[in-house]
Parts: C-alpha cells; structure tokens; sequence
C-alpha cells in the first residue's frame, strides 16, 4: 500500500506532477542556504546560510503556496546581531501569537521576540556544541552530540532527558499535542514539554534517522537508504528506497518536499485520499492499523468518520479475540456497547437452542480450542457480562414456587435471564467462587433449572442453595438443607445451615418456617429456637410460634427438658408484646410449672435460680391476672407462699399477703417491708396496711405457725415503732382487752405524747394566723381610709392632660404632698415600679 506518492517532474502523458519555474534570484545569498522556515500567517522567511548569516524575509503570498516567494527588489528587513556566528535556529509562534526565535550560537543560545520588523532580544543561555534546538512551550529542548536536555526559559532550571546513542547528530521534530520526538539509535521517543515521556513505546526505524517531519498523522524521514514514513499510532509504515536528500519540508496539506542539494533536484511527496489508505488496510485485514488511522483523522477529512470508527473497532475486536487477546477485545465490546447475546454466540453451547443460529459475524470466529485459552476467554467474556448487568435497569426477577412451570432453557429468550445463567457458567467454568457468590447473593435472573443442574454436576451445594433463596425457591433450598444435615460428610451437616437460612425468611413465611424447623428443634432445641428469637419487622405470630414450640415440646423429651418455650415467653414479654396479660400469664405459668417439676431437689442451683426467676418476675411484672393463676396451684403443697404472697399483694389483698408472710413464712421483718413499700397514707385501702398486720399479729396461729409469744412482742414492737401509720382508734379497738396495759405503756405514752405535740403546734399555728388576720384587716382599713380628690384641674403627670372622668391610677409615693396620679392608659406604658414625678422605685417591676 502507498502512503505518499512519489511525484517529480515529468511530462504530462505520464500523469506526474508538471513543475514549472516561476521565479530565480541567483543572488538570494551570498552563501548555500542551510536552514529555512517560514511562517505563513506573517508572510515570513527565515533562512541560514553556509556563513552563519540568520536573515529574515517579507514574502507576499506565502499563504496561497505561490512559489513566488522572494522578489528581487524585496530586501533583507533585518539581521540579527549575531555576529555570523548562528549554527541554526527555531521559531515558535505561542498560542497569544507571538513569534520568537532561538538563534544557537558557538557558546550560547539567544532567545529573541518579533516585534514589528525587527527582533527583541529577551534573554541569552550559556551553552556550547548545540546539534539541536526546538522550541518546547515555556522551555526548549537541546540536543547535543549524545545527549537531550530541557531548559526552561524562564528559570533556567535544566533537565536531563536521555542518552541519544550510537548516531551522527541527534534528531527532533516538534509533533502534535505538545510533544517532540527525539531520536535514540533507531528509535524515536514521544516526550511531552514538561520532559516526560508520554508513551510507553516509540517508533522503530528501519536505521537511525537523518532529518524529518511531521506530515500528521505521520512522521517522514530521511534515512542513508531512503525515505521511510511511519504511522505515529501503529506499527504502519511505507520505505521508499532511492531517494537521498538534503533537506526536507511539509506543508499545511501534508506534501512533503526532499531536496537533494547534490543533484539539484526536488521530490514531492503527495499522500494517498485517507479513505484509500482505511480501505486497502480494511482488505488486507490490518482493522487495527486501519482503527488507529481513523481515529486519528478530522471529520473533514474522512466521511462518515464515527460510522467507519465504530465498525472498524468491531472488527478490531473480532480479530483480537481470534488472536486470544480476550480482554481487549470485551473492553471494545464494552464500549460499543455491543448486544450481550451476540458476544455469548462468540461461544459454542453458550446460547439456548433457539437462538445459537441467530447471530452471524463480519469475520470467521475461531473459538479457543485449548482449555486455557477457552478459561481466559470465559472469563473475559464474564467481565463484559458483570458490565452489561451494570447496565440493566433495577427490577426484581419473578420469585418462583416449589413446582412452578418454568420454561426449558432451550427456549429461553429472555436476555437479562441468558445473560445471568451464562455468567454463572462462566464462574463455574473458570472456578470464580467470590464471584460466583456475589452473583448469587443479589438480585440475579438466573435461569434455575439450568443453573440447578450445573451446580450439583460441580456439588457446589452452599452456591445451590443461594441460587433458590435468590429467586424465592425456598421450600427447594430448606428440603435440600434438610437433606445434607443428616449427612455429616458434607459441608453443610448438621442444624446450623438451616438455622440461618430460616432465620433470614420473613414472617410472610411463618408457614414454611413451622413446617422445616420441626426436626431442626428436636435435634438441636436451643439452636432451633434462634430461628423464632431472630429480630424481625414484623416479628413471626407469637400465638403460632408458641402453639409450635409447645406441639413440638410434647413430642420430644429433649425439647421440653431445654425450656424452649420458657425461652421463647420471656422473648416475646421482653421484645414483642411486653403488656400482653396472655404471654405474661403464660409465661408465670410456665416459671410455676418449671418450678414446681424441679421441687424433687430444692437444694440444686437450678431449681434456686428459677424460683427467683419466678419472684422476680412476679415483683416486676404488671402484666399479668394475679386472678387467673391463684386458683391453678395448691401453694402450701409446694411450699410457694412468698409467692402467693406476691400475688394477693397484686390484688391489694394486704392482709391475705401478710399472713403468707407472718404465718406461713415466718419472716417478721419481710413482713414489716410489705408495709412500707405499700404504706400510703392518701389511699383508704393502704393507709390501713400497718394496721392488718397488727391485726395478723394478734390472729391466733396455726399448729404450724409461729409462737403465740413472738407474734405479741412483734406487735408491740410494731406498735412502737410505727404508732404514726397507725391509727389509735382503730388500734385500740383490735387489741385483745386481756392484754396487759404495762405491754402498751411505751406506745401509749408516745401516741399521748405525739397527741399532745401536734395539739401544742396547731394552737400555734392557730395563733399565728390570728395575728396575721389582725394585721391584714388593720392595713385593710388604712388603704380604705386613703383617697384622692379628682378635680377638673388635675392632670396627668405623664401626658399633661387633665384626668376628667377617665380611669386613673395613683402612685403611693410618700415624697410629696401632691398625689401622683396618671391615666391607666399612661401607667400601663411606662415601668410600674418607678414614680414618673418624683423618680422613686418601689415594689417589684412586674
């Protein structure tokens, strides 16, 4: 293929270019001219010759390509001074459009601004032995016989680029997006203006280059064998051989011009129309190259540029996914944003039945027979996947049902459903576990018959039952659970697995959850009871849970002896419906009955801790009808009287309570504790409660009961000790009348005694509200006996008008003989506490 034609002169039925001499000045220069450039926009040519003369130019016309460059009465506008000493130069026109030069001399280098019609002299870097000067943004890039070195122009800051190698002088051009390209040996390096590379590989040349340029989007150069054009973004390339040249030069349309000074002759290099070059690479199946070339090209200069661009990365793509590069050729699907089904039809067997004949391909598919290779390609092919799920909208999969009709995978047509089953194909065929996991663990389409039969071929049982819990199969996945926990070889023996899978079912599912943990419960009772204490929103029925747990109770020994559904009542009283009279009930009950069964060893920790679980709860708990358990037990058969005594006491039956307490228990002082915490002297009822138990104290005992003795000398005591709380009267009136008056003397002499105290302070207090009495009715008459005499004279001593007949308000100052009296409109606007007359403050100022 030809990248640039060959064009030199030649008649015209030869179809070559026809040259023709327009203009000759032989006396241009006084020396060769060595180096030229010129600037269209200004119209300027700079030239060097063999003398080291820098001369500028003013060129008509240099912008319509006329080779009419130089008049002959057009004169040199100015030399620099440079003293003949300039070896080369560069000019670089800044994005402000301003041109400026750098002139190399022996021993420096003078950086120069065109201004008008001559140079400024900005600056000058002390340097030697210069091969290579190109301007680099806000520095310049040196190239000496062996080395590159940046300079920044402001700072002077120098930077140390590379060696250059085994060549006769370094190379550089200036190249598109702020770059330079600096030879090395064989090879030229892209090198951004900050002096870093900017591309992990060069371009490799045939042998070092001479001179070149950019002709984008490629670099031509001059080489000892002949032209070589390469492609800045491929391996492309052209050589054409038998050229030797001097010097080299492109223009704005991309020719370039080779000058061979020895033979006084000039080659034109013309390139090829680009959509020629995209379509003979197209042919010869080079998509990349072609790609690149595309890509690299302006609307303008290529039609339908997007189109072809996109069509030629498909087939970049099919081709490297022949040649294995599998990555990079889902990353290009990715990007176009390819059909999903289409890429899977890349594969054989991937696609259900009905569709594996639906795709066709541009070129042949050659499918990775080796079983690395094919891993590679699946699990390239599994990343495109992952980013095509990215991209579908969120919606929930249909759950499905223990023997629903589910369509056969071979007429599956659903894409998001195709797309999840080969995924997970492709998991399982590259052993992708996390993945695989990941997949299972979200919302997923998975088809689940084929799926269902492509994890028990692998036994990947845990993967299983995430694929039935992902798509609602539940009874599926609880059977199976069921089934490998009586099989101690598997990974999922024994209850736990169950255990967490139920306890992640909602209470929609209360009756699949009764129906699979029932052999869960009888194996391991406490773990299986975690499948109803899992915290829930809404929690499971709390009277089916129970009804469940106390069948099961029933049937196994095991179960009832692990106080299941103690366990479960103390949950549902603690976190569910703690003000439920039914569960709190049921939960006393059950703390009687586990009581009670422990009875045969009351001497054990366990029959100990669950009695003061029992009075605890008893204590504690307002939720309960003491009513409603009373009549269910004989406690003096048990020997519960505290407790019962509890509960009379919850029926604010004192008396019965204190009895339990007194006669039964025999604890005087637990009895005495009764009567403080219920002490209240505002209730009719409980003010009375010192006073039953003196009465229980003066009840006769049982044979079984305390002394006749010690409940009298408890009585006294309590008469002593709390005459306050009990009323004498009524004291009085219940102590037996043979009892003798030296046992009462002590508390009689301080009832009389309390009598007489709180008599003396009532007549006190009585006497005091006397004097106050006096005092008020005496200051009472006094303010009565004050007036004011309002005459049509009087004025307001706020706003100056008269009173008249409207309401007033009158200050009692004491530091004037005229009354200070105002409108109680004037009063309620100013403070009430200070005399607006007189300034005196008085009272509170509310």
């Amino acid at each position: 293929m030809n990248i640039l034609e060959v064009i030199s002169k030649g008649p015209e039925e030869n179809k070559t270019h026809d040259t023709r001499l327009k203009f000759n000045d032989k006396n241009f220069a006084k020396k060769a001219i060595i180096q030229m450039l010129g600037t269209e926009s200004e119209n300027l040519l700079f030239t060097l010759t063999e003398d080291g003369t820098l001369s500028v130019h003013q060129c008509p016309n240099l912008s319509a390509g006329s080779l009419n460059l130089v008049k002959k009465d057009t004169p040199n506008l100015t030399k620099l001074n440079v003293k003949n000493q300039c070896t080369l130069f560069s000019v670089d026109k800044t994005e402000s459009g301003q041109i400026r030069i750098a002139v190399v001399l022996k021993r420096k280098i003078v950086l120069a601004d065109w201004l008008g019609n001559d140079f400024v002299q900005r600056k000058e870097i002390p340097v030697s032995e210069v091969k290579l000067c190109l301007w680099c943004g806000q520095s310049i890039c040196i190239g000496f016989k062996n080395t590159y070195q940046m300079v920044d122009v402001y700072s002077g800051v120098i930077s140390e680029l590379f060696q250059s190698g085994n060549i006769p002088k370094p190379f550089g051009i200036t190249v598109i997006d702020k770059q330079v390209l600096l030879g090395k040996e064989n090879i030229t390096v892209f090198i951004g203006y900050d002096g870093k590379p900017t591309r992990k590989f060069g371009i490799s040349w045939s042998e070092p280059p001479i001179a070149g340029v950019q002709a984008f989007p490629y670099v031509v150069s001059i080489l000892q064998k002949g032209v070589e054009i390469q492609f800045m973004y491929s391996s492309l390339s052209q050589t054409i051989p038998n050229i030797v040249a001097n010097f080299i030069s492109v223009t704005s349309d991309g020719d370039v011009y080779l000058v061979n000074k020895a033979k006084a002759s000039i080659h034109k290099l013309s390139p090829v129309p680009f959509s020629e070059q995209i379509e003979s690479l197209i042919q010869k199946k080079k998509y990349p190259e072609a790609l690149a070339l595309c890509e690299n090209l302006q609307e303008s200069q290529i039609p339908e540029r997007d189109e072809k661009i996109k069509n030629l990365k498909k087939l970049t793509a099919y081709t490297n996914f022949n040649s294995g590069q599998f990555p990079q050729a889902m990353e290009t699907f990715i990007e176009l944003q390819s059909d999903a089904l289409e890429i899977i039809a890349l594969f054989t067997g991937l696609l259900p039945d009905k569709l594996k004949f639906r795709y066709t391909f541009p070129v042949p598919i050659e499918e990775p027979k080796a079983a690395n290779m094919l891993s590679k390609a699946k699990e390239a092919l599994a990343s495109f996947l992952e980013a095509k799920r990215k991209e579908r909208k969120i919606s929930e999969p249909t759950a499905l049902k223990k023997n629903e009709d589910i369509q056969e995978w071979k007429d599956t047509q659903n894409p998001d459903q195709i797309v999840d089953t080969v995924l997970l194909k492709c998991y399982v065929a590259t052993t992708n576990n996390s993945a695989l996991n990941v997949l299972l663990s979200s919302t997923n389409f998975c088809h689940v018959k084929e799926c269902e039969g492509i994890l028990k071929k692998q036994q990947k049982n845990k993967e299983l039952i995430a694929l039935y819990r992902s798509r609602g199969l539940h009874e599926y996945a609880l059977d199976e659970l069921q089934r490998y926990g009586s099989d101690r070889d598997k990974e999922l023996a024994g209850v736990r697995p169950s255990v967490e899978y139920m306890k992640n079912l909602g209470a929609e599912h209360l009756d699949l959850i009764i129906k699979h943990s029932g052999w869960v419960v009888k194996q391991q009772p406490i773990q299986g009871l975690e499948i109803f204490l899992h915290d829930r929103n809404p929690p499971l029925p709390p009277v089916k849970v129970l009804q469940h747990l106390e069948a099961t109770s029933i049937q196994s020994e095991l179960v009832r002896k692990s106080q299941i559904v103690v366990l479960y009542l103390e949950h549902v009283v603690q976190f569910i419906d703690p003000k439920s009279n039914e569960f709190n009930n049921k939960l006393l009950l059950s703390y009687f009955e586990s009581v009670i069964d422990l009875k045969k060893d009351v001497k054990s920790d366990q029959y100990q801790d669950m009695r003061k679980k029992l009075v605890k709860f008893l204590r504690n708990s307002n939720y309960y009808v003491p009513q409603q358990i009373i009549p269910k037990y004989d406690f003096d058969k048990f020997g519960l009287h505290e407790e019962r005594a509890i509960l009379l006491s919850k029926m604010r039956n004192h008396k019965d309570a204190l009895k339990e307490y007194v006669h039964k228990l025999q604890n005087f002082d637990e009895a005495e504790k009764y009567c403080v915490q219920h002490y209240n002297k505002d209730n009719e009822q409980e003010s009375d409660v010192y006073l039953s138990l003196l009465e229980v104290y003066l009840t006769p005992p049982d044979k079984n009961g305390p002394k006749e003795s010690d409940l009298r000398e408890a009585a006294v005591k309590l008469l002593n000790t709390h005459y306050q709380e009990i009323e004498v009267t009524k004291a009085l009136d219940i102590i037996p009348e043979h009892t003798p008056l030296s046992l009462l003397y002590p508390y009689l002499e301080k009832v009389f005694r309390e009598t007489t105290k709180s008599r003396r302070n009532l007549q006190v207090i009585s006497n005091l509200q006397k004097a106050e009495t006096v005092k008020v009715k005496t200051e009472f008459f006094n303010l009565r006996s004050r007036y004011v005499k309002i005459t049509e004279d009087t004025m307001c001593v706020v706003c100056n008008k008269r009173l008249n007949d409207a309401a007033f308000a009158l200050y009692p100052t004491q530091g004037t003989d005229v009354p200070v009296t105002v409108h109680y409109q004037c009063y309620l606007k100013i403070p009430k506490n200070i005399c607006p007359l007189t300034g005196e403050v008085f009272g509170d100022p509310k």
